[in-house]
């Protein structure tokens, strides 16, 4: 049985000013209000799956999770590599999931260079983008590219 993994960068961020710390920054309110529309279009995407929704502890990527999560009804769990970008924890975590969908909110560069190691594409992940990829049982086989969202593809009225 396969497997959906949905790579999603976090959204817009407040700038590092001053003494803010890049694991604290939070996110700006054009940031909250794109993270509900990425939510919105990947709801009716996942309607009828049962998912999993993994963040880097990086407060940007952890709020934009927790606005996904309370769309699709559905809990976060923290994963430090998510921020130190280990393939090989992804690799594991993949494996591990026993639900139909795992979704993975992180950062530029890691996510890029997850979906290349995976499936040998590269993809343009900018912020408030979800990508993606379909794993055969066999995950060392690769992933196959299944959709790509911008959060600014579709006007969203709700």
């Amino acid at each position: 049985m396969g497997k959906i993994v949905i790579f999603v960068r976090h959204t817009e961020a407040q700038l590092r000013e001053g003494q803010t710390e890049d694991a604290l920054r939070m996110l700006t309110e054009k940031g909250i209000q794109d993270a509900k529309k990425i939510a919105r279009s990947i709801k009716p995407i996942v309607a009828e799956a049962s998912l999993s929704i993994l963040s880097s502890p990086l407060i940007r990527a952890e709020e934009t999770a927790k606005i996904i999560a309370k769309k699709l009804d559905a809990e976060v769990i923290l994963k430090d590599w998510i921020a130190s970008g280990s393939l090989d924890q992804l690799q594991e975590a993949i494996i591990a999931c026993k639900k139909d969908i795992l979704i993975v909110v992180g950062h530029e560069p890691t996510l890029s260079q997850w979906i290349d190691s995976c499936c040998h594409v590269r993809v343009p992940m900018r912020k408030g983008t979800a990508c993606a990829l379909r794993f055969d049982a066999d995950i060392s086989e690769g992933a196959a590219l299944s959709w790509y969202l911008d959060k600014n593809a579709v006007p969203w009225n709700e």
